[in-house]
């Protein structure tokens, strides 16, 4: 049963999640993002580390080329500490940089707290887009 479940499950993953459907639906969101008759808009990006690596490195090249006159990049790193400089490279681009210690995630009360802190934050800012990693 749990061999069929997880077939079925990849075979559905594989239908919806293709990566020609995935890039329209980020040129979709992206495009009603650029073009809503907003003055600035926040952008927030989550990070799982303070280090540099693939990911931090891909946020870093996007907060590099975002109009500053019309967006405003907010970074939270949802990390165990705070080893590593790249949240002040960061905030020296421009950005907001929040750092929140989350302990272990797999616990369910640090889960839910983080989560209500994240969309409080999202609501707050009136955040327009998220970009998650980790």
């Amino acid at each position: 049963l749990a061999d069929r479940i997880g077939k079925y499950g990849k075979d559905i993953g594989l239908k919806i999640f293709t990566g020609v459907k995935m890039t329209h639906e980020v040129v979709e969101v992206i495009s009603k993002v650029f073009y809503e008759k907003v003055k600035k808009k926040y952008i927030l990006f989550t990070l799982s580390t303070c280090k540099r690596s693939g990911q931090e490195t891909s946020t870093r090249n996007i907060i590099k080329v975002l109009d500053t006159e019309r967006f405003k990049p907010l970074v939270v790193f949802l990390c165990l500490n705070e080893e590593g400089a790249f949240p002040d490279e960061l905030r020296s681009m421009g950005a907001q940089v929040f750092i929140r210690h989350v302990g272990r995630l797999r616990q369910p009360f640090s889960a839910l707290r983080t989560a209500y802190w994240l969309s409080s934050l999202i609501k707050g800012k009136q955040v327009k887009l998220v970009f998650s990693a980790g």
